[in-house]
């Protein structure tokens, strides 16, 4: 990263399959963009935002304290 001088600070990433988790996992702000099942759970685990597109409708899933997951848009 240091020879394209790339820096994770304020990095966003986004994945829609488990292949993605490591990726994820590195940036600031990483989103699961219309997950697989697998990287759902991860993702749910983790805490990321959940973003589900379905034709013209995008559902905004954001963790709660509790752990949960509630639509915000």
């Amino acid at each position: 990263m240091a020879q394209h001088s790339a820096a994770l600070e304020g990095s966003v990433g986004v994945g829609d399959s488990e292949t993605d988790i490591d990726v994820l996992g590195i940036v600031e702000q990483p989103i699961a963009f219309n997950p697989t099942r697998e990287l759902f759970k991860h993702a749910r685990q983790a805490g990321w935002k959940i973003v589900v597109e379905r034709k013209n409708m995008v559902y905004e899933l954001e963790s709660s304290k509790e752990g949960k997951y509630e639509l915000i848009k």
